[in-house]
């Protein structure tokens, strides 16, 4: 058995990262795709300009809460902006 200390951080913490930097690259494509700027959709959601970019960028996973009301202000689902399973098994 490997000794955890060379398996580097545990492999949960790795999927869930890797989780949200997929759901950032959705919203931003996403946004791009509607013609918005950050500020426009941070506000139609009611977060800050500086949550949604941290969202985009995979550093935060945002709420259920949160992400409905993105999807909501880029009128798509939420489900669109959710890594598909496939993309997961990819992790």
């Amino acid at each position: 058995a490997r000794d955890r200390r060379q398996l580097g951080a545990d492999p949960g913490v790795r999927v869930k990262e890797a989780i949200a930097a997929l759901i950032g690259k959705h919203v931003v494509a996403r946004r791009t795709e509607s013609g918005m700027t950050q500020e426009e959709v941070a506000t139609k959601c009611g977060v800050s300009r500086q949550a949604l970019s941290m969202i985009e960028r995979g550093t935060q996973a945002p709420r259920w809460d949160t992400l409905y009301r993105i999807a909501e202000a880029l009128r798509c689902d939420a489900f669109d902006l959710i890594p598909s399973l496939k993309q997961v098994r990819g992790l």
